[in-house]
């Protein structure tokens, strides 16, 4: 898997380095570029005791299934991100991000996160631990839009900030994220006959 992973990345790098000045590289965090402790707690509807506790990659698959409904959900161990959580970087998609800050402008780096923006500034702090500096207005929390609108959906979310930043940037725009769903409807993204390429970031790049 190393190997084909290699070559993968060369291919990844090499397109930041040739291609048009104008891209822009857009990173799920959760998952994608980093693995915490956090975890998604599911709630009985009435006693709310809690029946289970889920990492992201298995809320994406429990969320997946309408029969789940019923469930009352805490998501409150994702309103911090700092050593409590236990941040660790997931290498291979680190190495990509830092080849792409260390060969592009700054500004052209975006994250999409599920979380709310109250976790903006330790983010930001984490990345930079890792030599990846990241403007703050960069970062898009779309957990604040499901707070203001409960029956939207973290991909819809997603999708929304995608298609913004498709018509900012005339270059190549390339996708990270873990979940099959937010990828999906990031491949049919179209925008004046620019698409985004989706790199799905599989268990094993962890």
């Amino acid at each position: 898997m190393t190997g084909a992973f290699d070559s993968v990345y060369e291919r990844i790098i090499s397109e930041a380095r040739s291609s048009d000045d104008d891209n822009c590289y857009c990173f799920d965090v959760d998952g994608t570029v980093f693995n915490t402790d956090a975890k998604v707690r599911v709630l009985d509807p009435i006693t709310r005791t809690v029946v289970a506790e889920l990492t992201p990659s298995e809320y994406n698959d429990f969320n997946d299934k309408p029969e789940n409904s019923k469930w009352k959900l805490d998501f409150s161990d994702f309103d911090r991100f700092d050593d409590s959580s236990n941040p660790k970087p997931i290498l291979y998609t680190m190495k990509i991000l830092r080849s792409i800050h260390d060969r592009s402008r700054k500004k052209q780096i975006y994250v999409i996160t599920a979380r709310r923006s109250v976790i903006r500034g330790g983010l930001l702090r984490k990345f930079s631990e890792y030599g990846v500096v990241i403007k703050p207005e960069n970062v898009f929390c779309v957990g604040d839009a499901i707070v203001r609108n409960p029956d939207s959906d973290i991909a819809t979310e997603k999708a929304k900030v995608l298609r913004m930043l498709r018509r900012r940037h005339s270059g190549t725009m390339e996708f990270y994220d873990d979940d099959e769903l937010n990828c999906e409807i990031a491949r049919k993204i179209n925008v004046n006959g620019k698409k985004i390429k989706v790199r799905k970031i599989n268990g094993y790049l962890r």
